[in-house]
């Protein structure tokens, strides 16, 4: 639900469908080329590393069988088609985030088309939006327990030893996200001519939430203000951020 209105909420607030093309086209190939090169990133530094050695933990065999199955048997030709949602509901139902995102690219456009006839849906999907907002930043006040249990569960089962291994791909982990930052993102920023470093410090709230809790959707609300405060415009915030 959140990622459905805040995606229609930004396209439907554009009114101009080239603006919108343009935006997304952006933000794709930019998605996709950093993305593969963090991909690359992580890769060389984990076969290169190895964090894991030593974390003795035997899979269990029938989910990994079932996804190293579906991986097999899922072709370029399938993931464009599974993109397509049988039904709307069905894509929520399911959970699939990238149905939910083509539901809502095509929601978002057909509203923008009504125009101002679309103005009642377009306050109760903003309505409710805020109000998912809200559901999130309560639910996420208990992340610190569900990271306890999940702690606990790792020692309880794979024993203390593990929190040596666990420690070490936690460090590898961020000292590579710092580099990566500094450089590469450091160095996007440098061509699009701002400070990254001010940008990190003004947002440094939702990324230390991001942090604590592996989540964006729980920042989502606040780094959607920040930004528009910042004088990005709200339908390339609400379309582009998540």
């Amino acid at each position: 639900p959140i990622i459905f209105c805040t995606i229609v909420s930004g396209i439907s607030h554009a009114r101009d469908a080239a603006k919108i093309g343009r935006v997304a086209l952006t933000a794709l190939l930019y998605f996709e080329c950093v993305s593969t090169l963090a991909l690359g990133v992580g890769l060389g530094v984990a076969n290169l590393v190895g964090p894991g050695r030593g974390f003795r933990a035997a899979p269990e065999e029938p989910a990994v069988q079932r996804y190293t199955t579906q991986a097999a048997n899922h072709s370029s030709r399938d993931f464009v088609l599974h993109i397509i949602p049988d039904t709307a509901v069905g894509a929520f139902a399911d959970g699939d985030i990238l149905q939910v995102l083509f539901f809502s690219v095509l929601f978002g456009f057909a509203m923008m088309r009504l125009g101002d006839r679309a103005d009642g849906v377009q306050k109760l999907i903003d309505d409710v939006a805020n109000i998912m907002f809200g559901v999130i930043s309560i639910i996420m006040k208990a992340a610190p327990i569900g990271a306890f249990g999940a702690m606990a569960f790792t020692v309880g089962k794979y024993g203390v030893s593990s929190l040596g291994s666990l420690l070490a791909a936690v460090l590898v982990f961020y000292l590579t996200a710092a580099c990566f930052v500094c450089v590469v993102l450091g160095s996007i920023a440098a061509c699009a001519r701002f400070n990254l470093f001010r940008l990190l410090n003004y947002i440094r709230s939702e990324l230390l939430i991001v942090m604590s809790t592996t989540s964006s959707e729980a920042a989502m609300p606040s780094l959607l203000v920040k930004l528009e405060n910042l004088g990005c415009s709200k339908p390339v915030v609400g379309l582009v951020v998540p």
